[in-house]
């Protein structure tokens, strides 16, 4: 059982004109995140908010969200935060790419999250019917060739 009783903080923000909340459920190192529709700008403030919580890992890291800058979140909290996920957009690249543009995609996760460490290389969410097995197959090919800590 853990020593610290369940939290949660309301991020209040206003997403396309509408007013909308978040709320994040933490212990004394895990959180999660219910309801994340918020700019980028609010995630940003939410990221720094984590750490200064004591959370050391993120997870997903949504690529395809607008504006997503991981070489950027890297510098900018990599020193802080692990990134686990990100290895390739689940929503386009991943399901409709083809191999190569699957491949190259997690060349680029890599070469912005990895170095230095803080980064598990896994698929943003589980992977989805429907993904062809060659693009799973590259996702992973990508990983062995390009990944690794010495």
């Amino acid at each position: 059982m853990a020593d610290k009783p369940l939290e949660y903080q309301v991020f209040m923000h206003s997403y396309a004109g509408f007013n909308s909340t978040s709320t994040l459920f933490y212990g004394e190192r895990d959180a999660v995140l219910i309801d994340a529709t918020q700019l980028l700008s609010d995630g940003h403030r939410l990221a720094a908010d984590l750490i200064e919580m004591g959370i050391d890992a993120l997870n997903p890291v949504q690529v395809s969200a607008a504006g997503m800058d991981t070489a950027w979140l890297k510098r900018e909290f990599g020193k802080d935060l692990t990134f686990w996920g990100a290895a390739c957009d689940s929503q386009t690249v991943l399901p409709f790419g083809s191999p190569q543009e699957v491949a190259d995609e997690v060349k680029r996760r890599i070469d912005d999250l990895a170095p230095g460490g803080g980064f598990v290389l896994a698929p943003i969410h589980n992977i989805q019917a429907g993904v062809p097995a060659e693009n799973v197959v590259a996702m992973f090919e990508a990983a062995r060739k390009h990944g690794g800590y010495a």
